[in-house]
């Protein structure tokens, strides 16, 4: 009695039997036996038949096409006729796998009841003295959502049989505009067929595209030393991964983090703005030798950092942001006197999540007024001074509980703490009192 296999695997294949030994080998060695092997050429007139009967293994079943169709469509369909398992799964004739690619992908279908899975396929190109090997990597699905604009090609795919009939099977590629292997996974995903990804290495592929004359020379070396080095490299998948990722770095150099230095950055405030994000209070400053203030401090200018504290970002066309729940100014005068403080302040509002920024304002941690900074516009805020409040030392403390990153909200890539633009200060003797 003649038991029926859990995945039939399908290899279409024309006249070009010394690759075709090593991708039915890769299918041999896997460590899900419960398969058939179906070998189908495409009108082959080569010795293909002969090296598929030599491996003398029942699994597997050689048919030919009665004439070339100048596809693998037409193999592809005729190993769907013929195959007896619940699942398929597809390898191109010089393709090879990983020993746990069938098994991993009857475990996702099984765990997932997905109709299609895939694994990563390595697309490698070839060899050439001097220059880089090209290698990419498909088939990673971010997040595990599929993209159906994603090229998959078939040598990582398993699908249900049913559901690959269901959808028609695949088309010839003279009535369809895309190659047929990328359109019968994009039609797969259109007509709601579930997919998962598997996230492992376990296809190899060698574009016969990539390689000229590729059928005519009929090479098969690459494949061979591909095999080899799986069987005796126990690390054989993460170095090609590793490999991927260099070469991917040598040609997006811009993705690697670099040192960045800026003129405009105030010595310590990086560090200061990474304890705020991680939770941690400032270890404080340097002390600053407290001058007296100009007539107007203008923020943004150099001047300004012999007063500004912690809680200042970097200077910007004019103003500088708050960075963080508080920013403070430190400041000397001469005798005290009533006086008027004045700043100018352009909040940051986020429509139904930030209606106004409440700026607390203390001078040497005596409250002398709360500003409600509200508008889109540049705005003038007014506080009195008693001069109770200052001595020969100052600290202007702003408070601000609204503050918020725009990183935490989704909205950007700023991760600071932003309350209000202040463009500049004035303290001034307060005008005398009518008599």
């Amino acid at each position: 009695m003649t038991t029926t296999p859990r995945v039939s695997v399908i290899i279409a294949t024309y006249n070009w039997s010394s690759v075709l030994r090593y991708s039915m080998e890769s299918v041999l060695a896997q460590t899900f036996t419960d398969f058939e092997l179906l070998v189908v050429g495409d009108g082959c007139t080569d010795d293909s038949a002969q090296v598929a009967a030599s491996f003398g293994d029942s699994r597997i079943r050689w048919h030919n096409l009665p004439e070339n169709s100048g596809n693998q469509s037409a193999p592809n369909n005729e190993g769907l006729r013929l195959a007896r398992g619940e699942y398929a799964a597809y390898l191109g004739h010089d393709d090879i796998w990983h020993p746990q690619h069938l098994a991993l992908l009857v475990r996702a279908l099984e765990e997932t009841g997905a109709d299609f899975a895939y694994t990563w396929l390595q697309m490698l190109g070839p060899e050439a003295p001097g220059r880089e090997r090209v290698r990419l990597l498909t088939g990673v699905a971010p997040g595990g959502a599929h993209d159906p604009s994603m090229a998959i090609p078939p040598s990582s795919v398993m699908h249900r049989r049913d559901a690959g009939l269901a959808i028609g099977g695949w088309k010839d590629y003279r009535t369809i505009q895309l190659p047929p292997d990328s359109e019968f996974i994009y039609r797969a995903s259109q007509q709601g067929m579930r997919f998962t990804s598997v996230p492992e290495l376990t296809v190899f592929k060698f574009n016969a595209s990539w390689r000229k004359n590729s059928y005519v020379e009929r090479p098969s070396h690459e494949q061979r030393e591909c095999l080899r080095r799986m069987r005796e490299e126990p690390d054989f998948r993460a170095t090609e991964l590793q490999a991927i990722i260099a070469g991917m770095i040598r040609q997006h150099p811009e993705g690697v983090p670099r040192i960045q230095l800026s003129e405009d950055v105030p010595p310590g405030e990086i560090v200061r703005r990474n304890r705020r994000l991680r939770g941690l209070k400032d270890a404080g400053s340097i002390p600053l030798e407290p001058k007296p203030l100009p007539a107007r401090l203008e923020l943004a200018s150099p001047e300004a950092d012999a007063f500004l504290g912690h809680g200042w970002s970097v200077p910007e066309s004019g103003w500088r942001w708050t960075d963080g729940s508080e920013a403070l100014i430190v400041f000397a005068s001469g005798s005290p006197e009533n006086s008027t403080l004045r700043m100018s302040l352009y909040p940051l509002l986020i429509p139904g999540r930030v209606d106004t920024q409440l700026v607390r304002v203390l001078m040497n941690g005596h409250e002398i007024a709360t500003w409600h900074v509200a508008g889109d516009c540049w705005q003038e805020h007014v506080a009195a001074v008693p001069r109770e409040c200052l001595t020969p030392v100052n600290t202007l403390t702003l408070e601000l509980p609204a503050a918020v990153s725009p990183l935490q909200l989704g909205l950007s890539a700023d991760a600071r703490e932003l309350g209000v633009r202040a463009a500049w200060l004035e303290l001034q003797p307060a005008p005398d009192s009518p008599s």
